[in-house]
Parts: structure tokens; sequence; C-alpha cells
């Protein structure tokens, strides 16, 4: 599974983006930045709100992408629609415990999730190795 509408690809270095990170958070198995430069304004059609990247050992483990609020059940059906356009349709699955609803898509060494989360109203995409799912 190839994703091409970011920027960031799994298993790069910390040094691409050393200069556009903001000071990060030690979560013991990884480090996580802000991502602040401000080249990255909307993915798939839709307004950014925040972008985290993770890093263990100055390597790229994981990517968050949150949206700007506003209609967030519209924001999540068109990006639905635009990932599952390029990576097959997928079950819409729900969360209790964190108040989610989701797509998930699999690849060979990791995983695409599109969540939105209901308590606060916001939708994110995730690009993530299996062992960082659970951050």
């Amino acid at each position: 599974m190839r994703i091409d509408f970011l920027p960031f690809q799994l298993g790069m270095q910390y040094e691409n983006w050393e200069f556009d990170l903001d000071a990060g958070k030690d979560l013991i198995i990884c480090e996580k930045y802000k991502y602040i430069k401000d080249d990255i304004l909307e993915i798939l059609g839709v307004p950014v709100r925040n972008i985290y990247l993770y890093f263990n050992a100055d390597i790229l483990v994981r990517v968050d992408v949150s949206f700007q609020k506003g209609t967030q059940p519209k924001t999540f059906i068109d990006l639905a629609v635009s990932l599952e356009t390029k990576y097959g349709r997928q079950l819409l699955f729900s969360n209790n415990e964190e108040s989610t609803l989701y797509k998930k898509w699999k690849g060979v060494k990791k995983s695409l999730f599109l969540k939105h989360f209901l308590d606060n109203n916001s939708v994110s995409i995730i690009l993530t190795k299996y062992k960082y799912i659970n951050l």
C-alpha cells in the first residue's frame, strides 16, 4: 500500500524534517513532534489543523493528521470516499471505549486509519506501523 497523498513515508529519517518540527513529547517507545511548516494546508481537499510525526531512533513510525473543526460527519464521509477510491472499500467500525467510528486499510507492514472521534467531534488520518497503533 503506497500512500501518495502524504509527503511523509514511514521509515524516513528525522533529519528530513528536523527544522520543521516543534519540540516533542517522549512517549517511552518513540518521540512525538508537531510539524510546524505551513506548506501542507489541506489533504485530500480537506483543511488540515495539525500534523504530528512520531519517531523511534530517528525513524518515522507514525503520522497523525487532524483536520479543521466544522461539519465533521461530512468531513469523515468525504475522506472515506477519497480513501476508498484509492485503497478499496472498507467496513465502518466503532469503538465504544474511545467513542470513535473508523475505517482501516491494512498493508504488509503498516495500517492507515480514518477516525471520527465522537467525544470532541474531530477527524484524523493515522498512518502507522503495527507496533505503534495504540499510542
